[in-house]
């Protein structure tokens, strides 16, 4: 099906999408540049789903699974995320504005330079999620899991990671002015290129650290 077909099917209703995607499992559905502000998605099955620069707009989504959905440069702005699964998926340079994403696990996700600034993301799964570029700056991440992500060159200016586990996690040219890694594992971090006395770290832990950083 072409990408109009996919965008009608969409608008007939879940339950006529879903009928197709039952009767085209290795179906790879198309709706980059769909303007779907106003389109009940909640229940369908997207998963694999590409929303290229789509307009997702105030969209329900919460608890939805999204894996491998492709949302480059999508807008998710008032979206409601929450408890959404984007195992995979691509999110880089997507709009999240006001984007509700309490519970919702980014495992594996692309996210090249999102803007999560100021957001609530406390336990979210961030594992070897791509966030190069990323800005997440005065962010909550208390407990997040950020094991083996990539964070290069992101702004993580007064971030906070209180307890979050950051193992194997790769700074490289990360800014961390005031970035608050209280009781944080940072078990075999990259820090290349970090300057770590800019962060909220106990005197000690960043002598360490830096020496880690050298060897």
């Amino acid at each position: 099906m072409p990408y109009t077909q996919h965008f009608n099917c969409i608008r007939e209703g879940v339950d006529a999408w879903n009928a197709w995607r039952t009767s085209c499992p290795k179906s790879m559905p198309d709706l980059s540049g769909a303007d779907l502000r106003g389109v009940k998605l909640q229940g369908a099955n997207l998963a694999y789903t590409a929303f290229t620069g789509a307009n997702l707009m105030n969209v329900d989504l919460h608890g939805m699974i999204l894996d491998r959905c492709n949302f480059f440069q999508a807008v998710l702005v008032n979206a409601d995320l929450r408890g959404a699964k984007f195992r995979g998926a691509d999110l880089s340079h997507a709009e999240l504005l006001n984007a509700q994403l309490e519970g919702a696990c980014f495992e594996n996700a692309a996210m090249n330079h999102v803007s999560l600034r100021g957001k609530s993301l406390c336990g979210i799964n961030f594992r070897s999620a791509n966030l190069y570029g990323a800005d997440l700056s005065n962010a909550d991440l208390t407990g997040a899991d950020l094991t083996g992500a990539v964070l290069a060159e992101a702004n993580l200016e007064r971030t906070c990671f209180f307890k979050a586990n950051l193992g194997s996690v790769n700074l490289t040219g990360a800014t961390v002015t005031n970035t608050l890694f209280k009781e944080a594992n940072l078990e075999g971090a990259c820090l290349q290129k970090v300057n770590l006395r800019e962060a909220n770290l106990p005197f000690c832990d960043k002598i360490k650290l830096m020496k880690k950083s050298r060897g």
